[in-house]
């Protein structure tokens, strides 16, 4: 039997209204996070934070209870930051979950240097089709498309080959396969798109929050002397009449005195 004879599978969970993707903020605990969901998964931006285990930044998956998918533990369906466990995925050795084994639960990717969607959806790619990671495939399972892509491969050959004896049923499902990787390239797009939007914001706050601190910092350089200055102001000012300052203020003050003698003198001259 020819593999493309097959059964048409069972619609896959990602190819439901439910798996639409949505673009989402949300303030978790002491930090905001950008993320993209659906009904099956999220994906969220995590930057680093000060309490232990927090000291990378990156992309996390979490899962949801979603209808028809598999009991889920709690530590399986969200991140424990605190106890992320290394994942060999590779050479990059980015990946973590909260616990093992793999195939369903939570994980997070760790982003350094130039941040870019591209990597993490080959990493996603590979978790799929590998290691078969069921929250992925229910929520992104549009980014396995080597099936797709060899039956088709496989379908045109024939055709080739045999170019009149093409069946209807060969053309019905090229054209099935067609329209299908279309929807999934489209849906990959959007998800690579929304990843990258995410990513430069990132980037785009690290940046600008750098260049406020920095210029708080010259601020700082350059407000003690000023304060100085204007405290001594403020006290002469609220100086009580007979009473003496201290220090550089005894000065001023002396000064205005000899000043108002010397304008009187010239005053009784005069007359």
């Amino acid at each position: 039997m020819r593999i493309y004879d097959k059964v048409e599978p069972d619609k896959k969970r990602w190819e439901s209204g439910q798996a639409i993707l949505h673009r989402e903020f949300q303030e978790k605990q002491d930090e905001k996070a950008y993320g993209v969901k659906n009904s099956f998964g999220r994906l969220d931006y995590l930057k680093k934070g000060r309490k232990p285990g927090q000291d990378k930044e990156g992309l996390s998956l979490e899962a949801f209870e979603a209808p028809g998918t598999p009991i889920h533990t709690e530590k399986e369906k969200h991140l424990d930051r605190s106890s992320m466990k290394k994942i060999n995925h590779g050479e990059r050795r980015k990946l973590y979950a909260s616990e093992v084994p793999f195939h369903n639960q939570a994980f997070f990717y760790e982003m350094s240097g130039a941040k870019k969607s591209a990597p993490f959806l080959k990493c996603m790619k590979t978790l799929i089709h590998q290691q078969g990671h069921q929250t992925l495939e229910d929520a992104f399972g549009f980014l396995d498309q080597e099936e797709d892509r060899m039956e088709l491969k496989h379908l045109k050959e024939n055709q080739n080959e045999h170019l009149n004896e093409g069946s209807d049923q060969d053309h019905k499902r090229i054209d099935a396969l067609n329209s299908r990787l279309l929807r999934k390239e489209a849906m990959e797009r959007q998800l690579c798109n929304e990843l990258q939007v995410m990513l430069d914001e990132r980037t785009r706050e690290g940046y600008e929050g750098g260049k406020i601190r920095q210029a708080q910092e010259e601020d700082k350089k350059q407000r003690p002397d000023k304060n100085h200055k204007d405290d001594g102001f403020i006290r002469r000012r609220l100086q009580p009449e007979g009473t003496t300052s201290v220090g550089s203020e005894d000065t001023d003050d002396s000064e205005d005195i000899e000043d108002n003698e010397a304008h009187s003198s010239d005053a009784k001259e005069h007359v």
